[in-house]
């Protein structure tokens, strides 16, 4: 069989192990134990748990953006239903970052969590956390829980997405102003309480939430993409990354996407290789895909049905898996956020004219630094790219390439490349024609749990109805 590799790594990556928390701390959370005292969790620990739950490779919002397609058990890549649960999120992570915002905020409590850092710096990066995890549940469902969650509500109502992702953006300001001169937050294994770290991810953060809310409120998107840049502590440049790396010996933490269900399914799609290839080829498609002898990369047309998948590959053997060799392994970096994501933001942002910044200078950097990433850049291949017709800003619609590009720099994360195709429409993704949803069409959203429809009938049937439906063709508000 063939083999298949994964993932994204760079060439100048931060370092994440180190003597306060390491990877073999995580676990069920220690408690302190004093006596004559209820036990408490420890707050580095639930820290630590947190960041190790980023650790999630979404392979069929990878289908959605057509960064993959399937060639066994194709019905997913045509659509078809399945109930992803929410519960691991809002019960894990979400609920350690909750649990260190109380236990920092009660006045019972809150000098008794000193050991892992000072209150003010505990609660910022829980607070930035939370919005990370928040910020992909309502770009995957639309409303959500959110304002009632996590308060031991069992049946919390949604709030539209519009008023999560203006408490999302207040919550990044007010974190990023929260950070003290105190111990930094122990128990970070991304930046080892590096303050300016945490501070340059969270402006990051929101200076790509602000964009995708660029059609539904182009007013505060405008305000607060400006916002992010003038914040304090800056934006994530090269080299400084949110990175997770793995240490060898650890079986329960490790990159996830070798462990994904059915990996071997997958394969590259055609959509994403005609596009990177071209009078240039873009050299990023040697990593992306598993080339085969001659060095090409040999997309599987998108949403084949099982029988004309089966006839495609008897007739292209030399298909090509997901990421070639070098890129897949237990140990390989997982990248949450790069400089390449926030240059192109940046690029997007300045071409429609809503910062001051020149949108061709941020459009070369955030494709160049995606070439470093991948460990693919050259000075005179990179020029010659940077001329093709098809990628220059000059002469065509530089928002289409800049959302073109914005898309291939996100590969592998498929939520954020599906955010930005739902967004932006580029690039021109077409749905298969074997479709098994109602609609036919490219899922907009997921569907809400199951669960949901059982445990919290009353706000799901109440937020279906605000959405316009429960299907997965409903727009959700920033999907204009």
């Amino acid at each position: 069989m063939k083999n298949i590799v994964f993932l994204l790594p760079r060439t100048i990556c931060i370092a994440v192990l180190f003597a306060s928390c390491h990877w073999d701390d995580i676990g069920e959370p220690d408690t302190e134990i004093k006596p004559g005292t209820a036990t408490l969790p420890v707050t580095a620990h639930l820290l630590t748990n947190a960041q190790a739950q980023m650790l999630r490779a979404d392979a069929i919002s990878g289908l959605y953006c057509q960064y993959f397609t399937r060639v066994q058990y194709t019905d997913l890549a045509l659509y078809a239903y399945f109930n992803r649960e929410w519960s691991d999120v809002y019960a894990g992570p979400l609920l350690d970052l909750e649990t260190i915002i109380k236990l920092n905020t009660d006045v019972e409590t809150r000098d008794r969590v000193l050991a892992s850092g000072s209150n003010n710096n505990q609660l910022a990066a829980a607070r930035i956390l939370k919005v990370y995890y928040m910020a992909q549940l309502t770009d995957t469902y639309g409303d959500i829980p959110y304002s009632e969650a996590l308060k031991g509500n069992l049946a919390p109502g949604y709030d539209p997405q519009a008023e999560v992702y203006r408490s999302l953006l207040t919550e990044l300001k007010e974190a990023v102003e929260q950070f003290d001169n105190g111990p930094a937050p122990e128990g970070d294994v991304l930046w080892n309480g590096r303050i300016e770290a945490w501070q340059k991810f969270a402006n990051s953060l929101r200076l790509i939430l602000a964009l995708r809310i660029s059609k539904a409120d182009p007013s505060l998107a405008m305000a607060e993409c400006n916002a992010a840049l003038q914040a304090e502590g800056g934006l994530i440049e090269n080299p400084e990354d949110a990175v997770i790396l793995f240490p060898d010996g650890l079986s329960n933490f490790v990159n996830p996407w070798p462990n994904v269900s059915g990996f071997d399914f997958y394969a590259i799609s055609k959509t994403i290789v005609d596009i990177m290839d071209g009078s240039v080829p873009d050299p990023r498609l040697s990593c992306f895909g598993l080339p085969n002898d001659q060095g090409k990369v040999i997309g599987v047309p998108y949403g084949l049905t099982n029988d004309s998948v089966a006839a495609f590959t008897l007739q292209h053997p030399d298909w090509s898996y997901i990421f070639s060799d070098g890129w897949y392994g237990s140990t390989i970096p997982f990248f949450v956020l790069t400089p390449a994501h926030v240059y192109l933001a940046r690029a997007e942002a300045a071409q429609r004219g809503w910062t001051s910044e020149d949108a061709e200078t941020l459009y070369r950097a955030g494709i160049r630094t995606s070439w470093e990433q991948w460990k693919v850049f050259d000075q005179n291949l990179f020029d010659a790219y940077m001329d093709r017709a098809d990628v220059s800003l000059a002469g065509g619609d530089a928002l289409q390439r800049i959302g073109t590009q914005r898309w291939i720099a996100y590969f592998p994360d498929g939520l954020q490349g599906w955010c930005e195709w739902r967004r932006t429409g580029f690039p021109a993704l077409q749905p298969t024609p074997w479709a098994l949803n109602v609609s036919g069409q490219i899922p907009r959203r997921y569907i809400y749990p199951n669960s949901e429809q059982n445990l919290n009938r009353a706000a799901y049937e109440a937020a279906i109805a605000r959405m316009g439906g429960g299907r997965d063709d409903v727009r959700m508000w920033w999907d204009k």
